[in-house]
């Protein structure tokens, strides 16, 4: 088998990675560029399909179907290709098949959800929440780095713990030449106290003495 070098391989099929493709192309035309999809068809989350209507067919978008004025670099992107978009109506009947297979119609912007579902959204937006609050940690410009240069920073990370561990045995031995200087001084600590009884000793045969010479006064 021949062997096929690439200058760049992406890794998936969907709009970015084709987006991605398509412009180092016309970044740098003699580029070789391999996209890898999974799948059998590329697009991603996007599927746009053909359905029998009243009138004929009729194509329906069961992906990503809507394009806001936010995005202005997908807008970009569709006039660029001379793509064809549609007005979306928000008037008239709507509809909303529900998990069980059952079609309901509504009138409000939003199909309406019992208590229980309206639970569920709720309960998944706060984990949405607490996820999102949680930076991960330092990992600011992880972003400009190759993976390779990742994995061998994290290898030498790996062996700097190693060594720290030898360090740690050597203040678990410094801990215990600690812990023996500080019996020693448990030590004196007791011999403090037998000064003290000895300074008590004196003190009673002072009183002693005293007591012998109340009673030579009298």
């Amino acid at each position: 088998m021949n062997e096929v070098v690439y200058d760049v391989i992406v890794i998936g099929g969907g709009i970015s990675g084709l987006t991605s493709a398509y412009r180092l192309l016309q970044h740098d035309p003699s580029l070789k560029i391999l996209v890898l999809e999974a799948k059998d068809r590329v697009g991603g989350r996007t599927l746009t399909t053909k359905l029998k209507c009243k009138d004929g067919e009729d194509f329906w978008d069961l992906g990503g179907q809507w394009v806001g004025r936010p995005q202005v670099h997908v807008i970009e992107l569709i006039k660029e290709l001379g793509l064809e978009v549609y007005d979306q109506f928000s008037k008239g009947a709507k509809f909303a098949r529900l998990s069980d297979g059952n079609v309901r119609k509504y009138s409000s912007s939003l199909p309406k959800l019992s208590p229980f579902s309206l639970l569920d959204i709720y309960f998944f937006i706060n984990k949405v929440r607490c996820v999102s609050d949680n930076d991960g940690g330092d990992n600011d410009g992880g972003d400009d780095i190759v993976m390779i240069i990742w994995c061998d920073d994290d290898s030498d990370d790996d062996s700097d713990d190693d060594s720290d561990d030898g360090d740690d045995d050597d203040d678990s031995d410094d801990d215990s030449d600690d812990d023996s200087d500080d019996s020693d001084d448990d030590d004196g600590w007791y011999d403090d106290d037998d000064d003290s009884d000895d300074d008590d000793s004196d003190d009673d045969s002072d009183d002693d003495d005293d007591d012998d010479d109340s009673d030579d006064d009298d």
